[in-house]
């Protein structure tokens, strides 16, 4: 089992960015539909966070794809720096 966190945060990215991307009802479902067998997403003020559990590794880019699914813009011209931490203990 792969579990792993994709996220940004105030470090990364300004909080129009982060209001931008925090997710909506229906984004873990999203996440999920993209390889993850589990899913949470977690929004505060300061940071923008999935943590997923997969069989499979699922890339960094295809979690900002779900999570930019709700933004008007395309994706690839809106691409905040998001961080990765994988099997960390």
């Amino acid at each position: 089992m792969n579990l792993f966190c994709v996220g940004l945060s105030h470090h990364t990215a300004d909080v129009e960015t982060r209001e931008r991307f925090a997710g909506h009802a229906e984004t873990d479902c999203i996440v999920r539909g993209a390889g993850c067998t589990e899913a949470l997403l977690l929004t505060t003020c300061n940071r923008v966070e999935v943590y997923a559990a997969s069989e499979k590794r699922v890339s960094t880019d295809e979690i900002a794809r779900c999570l930019a699914r709700n933004i008007e813009n395309d994706h690839n011209e809106y691409a905040p720096p998001f961080y990765r931490y994988e099997d960390e203990k």
